[in-house]
């Protein structure tokens, strides 16, 4: 059986099937600058969304392969991506004191409601430390809170995107599923 979505997710990063992690990385950098809603304005939010999704999917076909090679034959799959990762490296001193830094940096971001500075940051540590799940739930509660703020200034379209953004990010968070259960209740109501 064909792993479609990785085969797609190769396809939407404009890359051959078997590409290697940096290749990947050095895609999705240049698309996602490209695709980016606050840097192009004029380009659909879907687009990036769709990069993101297909980087994050290629990141984790990655961290699921036993030796770290993408599989070249697709019809097997070397580990379905639902299984939660286990074999997360520690993180260096080096890595906790830019993660220390990042997070410091990231509540004054959020306090100061600058979402795409703190998105933007947050990205760029992803880059750094893409298996590490509690910068993904970082990420998620800055859409999280973008959404609520784009919900007060009457952008229903822009704020269901972030709500969705930030439940493919931290999924079995159930306080940021009730949450966003009740943004989406209130956008509903707007909508009335």
């Amino acid at each position: 059986m064909t792993d479609h979505r990785l085969i797609e997710s190769y396809r939407r990063l404009g890359l051959p099937i078997g590409a290697s992690l940096e290749e990947i990385k050095t895609a999705y950098r240049q698309l996602a600058r490209q695709y980016h809603p606050d840097i192009n304005p004029e380009v659909h939010q879907d687009q990036f969304v769709a990069v993101h999704e297909a980087y994050r999917y290629l990141l984790e076909h990655w961290q699921d392969t036993d030796n770290g090679d993408v599989a070249k034959d697709t019809s097997t799959p070397a580990v379905s991506v639902t299984v939660k990762r286990t074999h997360v490296s520690p993180l260096t001193p080096e890595q906790e004191q830019l993660k220390r830094q990042a997070h410091k940096q990231w509540q004054l971001f959020l306090a100061e409601e600058r979402f795409p500075r703190a998105i933007a940051l947050l990205e760029n540590l992803e880059r750094q430390l893409p298996a590490d799940e509690e910068v993904f739930a970082w990420q998620a509660e800055t859409y999280y809170q973008w959404a609520v703020k784009l919900i007060d200034q009457r952008k229903s379209s822009s704020a269901r995107t972030y709500l969705k953004k930030a439940l493919r990010l931290n999924p079995h968070n159930q306080r940021l599923w009730r949450e966003i259960n009740r943004q989406f209740a209130r956008l509903e109501q707007r909508s009335l």
